[in-house]
Parts: C-alpha cells; structure tokens; sequence
C-alpha cells in the first residue's frame, strides 16, 4: 500500500518536472524568435605594457602618466579608440617598455528583444562617444590644456552621464556606468587633475562598458 502510494507520487513529481521543463524551454523558444542579433561593433585599443612583476610593472606606468591598469594580467598604459593613434603610443614608448603592444578588445553581437533593438543600440552608441569624449580629456592635459578647462569638459561631461543614467533609468548595468563616472568627477572637482587618473578611470569604465554589452544578451 505504502509502496504503491511512493510509485503514484514519484510518478506525479515527474510529470511535474517534465512539464515544466519544456514550460521553460517554450518561453525560451519564444523568446529568441521575438528577438533579434544587434553587432556591436564597438572597438577598443589597449596599449599593454610588461616590464616584470605586474604590480610594480602598474606602479611605474603610473610614474610615466600611464593608466597602470592591471587587465587580464596586462598592466594597460592608455585605452584609445583608434589603433593608428594606440599603435602611435606603441612605439613612442617601446624604448622604455620594449615589450609594448596594441591589445584590441571587441564588444561581442548580442541577441536581444525586437521591441527594444532600437533603444540597446542608441543607448550602447552614446554610452561609447561620451566615453571616448572622457578619455580625450587626459590627452588633451597632455597637450597643455588648462585644468580650467579640463574640469569644464569633465563638469560638461558629468551633465551627459546624469541624462543618460535618468534616460535608461531600468537599465541597471548602464546606471551604475554612469553614476561611476559621476561619483569619480565629483570627487576629482576640487583636486589637481592628472592625465594617468583619468586614463586609469577610462579602463575601469571601458571595461564595465564591454561587461554591460554582454549582459545585453538573452
């Protein structure tokens, strides 16, 4: 009786299982023909730099008004998003770290919903320029730009990060890049500005960026 009453429950509980098994696998399929591939086709360039143990070798990239960003066990120099210009910055500095070179990171084809491909790509776009335009500005205090004018940009560029954050206000991922980027130039406001922080800064955004691409996709 016992047994009989085990053999109909363990039954029940499999049938269960199975079912809503291919529940899931239903919303699943539905939810990839609803969707659609988006190429994100956003490049960037890291000139990585190797000169011993990798915290020393971070420590005197910094010294050299590099980013000395530790990235994949590369101490990364700058972030650029052109190669002529990475590769430029290559050889410049090859006298001093011989073993220089371009690192090239691509952000990956996502798959997301038809209903919002429009609005992925627009946001993932501005996303890209309003960084690239934040790493110009260590390269323009390179050039003699005045810190006047280098807090300016970055105050201008603050006002950009806070309508994006507010414009995809359900987008997690891209709300925590942009209040990043805010909390960092409101903390910079009252400092000296130097090149090798923000191009520090520019790796932690860079690669926050190319993380929140792939949690796009389904």
């Amino acid at each position: 009786m016992a047994a009989d009453f085990l053999i109909k429950a363990i039954k029940k509980i499999t049938t269960m299982v199975a079912a809503g098994v291919l529940s899931f696998a239903g919303v699943y399929a539905t939810r990839i023909m609803d969707s659609v591939s988006v190429d994100t086709s956003f490049d960037f360039y890291l000139v990585g730099v190797q000169a011993g143990e990798v915290k020393a070798s971070a420590e005197q990239v910094r010294l050299d008004g590099g980013a000395g960003y530790i990235w994949d066990d590369n101490v990364v120099f700058s972030v650029y998003f052109q190669v002529e210009e990475a590769e430029t910055i290559c050889k410049n500095i090859q006298g001093q770290y011989p073993k220089a070179t371009v690192l090239t990171y691509s952000s990956k084809e996502v798959v997301v919903p038809k209903s919002t491909k429009g609005n992925t790509i627009e946001m993932l776009k501005n996303l890209y320029v309003h960084i690239w335009h934040f790493a110009d500005v260590a390269n323009g205090l390179d050039d003699g730009l005045t810190q006047e004018k280098a807090r300016s940009r970055l105050e201008s560029l603050k006002k950009s990060f806070e309508t994006l954050k507010k414009l995809y206000i359900g987008r997690k991922e891209t709300v925590d890049l942009c209040e990043t980027v805010c909390r960092w130039i409101e903390e910079k406001k009252e400092e000296v500005l130097f090149s090798q922080e923000i191009r520090f800064e520019t790796c932690v955004v860079t690669e926050a960026f190319l993380k929140l691409i792939e949690s796009q996709s389904l």
